[in-house]
């Protein structure tokens, strides 16, 4: 009975050390960051016009690859394919990014920050929903 308690024991302390290992220090594990992140931002041309709005989303796979879309303000769009890498409180990603008119095209590189339950990337913060 006791080597059956031990062994246990043992088990339940091996599981913990693993699920342990996903998250980094950065208070949000792997895992929790895999899925679609939003940002949506609304704005006024003028005073009296009406509310616009801008989004874009990014995704994050669990193979560490990743797909972002992008919505300008002036209605054009653009895509990047890129791959991901979590260390601490920081996402960094490396890709191409193309516009849907493929008039621009170049390295999509950006730092996000992990505050809480959302990304941010400069004045832009992400929530997943």
């Amino acid at each position: 009975m006791k080597k059956l308690l031990l062994c246990a024991l043992m088990a339940i302390m091996g599981l913990s050390f693993l699920s342990s290992c996903e998250n980094d220090g950065g208070g949000m594990s792997k895992s929790e960051l895999v899925g679609t992140w939003y940002f949506e931002y609304s704005y006024n041309t003028t005073p009296n016009s009406p509310t616009r709005y801008q989004y874009s989303t990014i995704t994050f796979d669990s193979d560490k690859s990743g797909n972002y879309v992008f919505e300008s303000t002036t209605g054009k769009y653009a895509t990047a394919s890129f791959t991901w890498k979590k260390s601490g409180n920081t996402v960094k990603c490396s890709g191409i990014m193309v516009s849907t008119t493929a008039s621009e095209c170049g390295e999509w590189n950006p730092t996000f920050t992990i505050s809480g339950n959302k990304l941010v990337h400069g004045s832009r913060e992400y929530y997943k929903r």
